[in-house]
């Protein structure tokens, strides 16, 4: 028969939830975010999900501020719960390099909560709205809650065009 497609002669298969060679996602970034999911061993922690936060919370810029809400940088962090995820107290939250890999902790440890929990559901809008509310709330209500459906369906809709399948 016909060699197979080029993309099935590939090396290594691309882990699903990659980031896509032609998503929208800022070259200077891509290298951090992938890195970051990396941190995490739950393979529901994708670079596609954190690129997804990223630009739901400030369309990728780092000068985001929003101080109606406290949310600052990259990664929409407010300043007291950026210190509980950062790996050493020297982080800058304004600073990509040091939010977007809290952004991976902070989801990988929803991920064991929900985990915990038994919560089903879609598990990438569970996350989203973890990240945007609270554990807590997302335990609560066994899903997402009312007030974090936009960003959750924002992150999710970014998340699938970003990621490999």
């Amino acid at each position: 028969g016909p060699p197979p497609p080029a993309a099935a002669r590939s090396s290594p298969a691309v882990p699903a939830g990659s980031l896509r060679p032609d998503a929208a996602v800022p070259a200077r970034y891509r290298g951090m975010i992938t890195a970051a999911a990396q941190l995490c061993a739950s393979r529901r922690v994708t670079p596609a999900l954190i690129a997804g936060i990223l630009k739901a919370e400030s369309d990728f810029n780092p000068q985001f501020s929003d101080p109606s809400t406290a949310s600052y940088g990259i990664a929409g962090w407010t300043p007291a719960v950026f210190t509980s995820w950062v790996s050493d107290a020297g982080q800058d939250y304004m600073k990509p390099a040091d939010a977007i890999p809290a952004v991976s902790r902070f989801l990988c440890w929803l991920d064991e909560k929900f985990d915990q929990a038994d919560l089903g559901g879609d598990r990438e809008a569970l996350l989203a709205a973890g990240y945007d509310t609270s554990s807590r709330k997302v335990i609560d209500q066994r899903g997402v809650p009312p007030t974090a459906r936009t960003f959750a369906t924002a992150v999710v809709r970014y998340a699938h065009e970003y990621g490999t399948s």
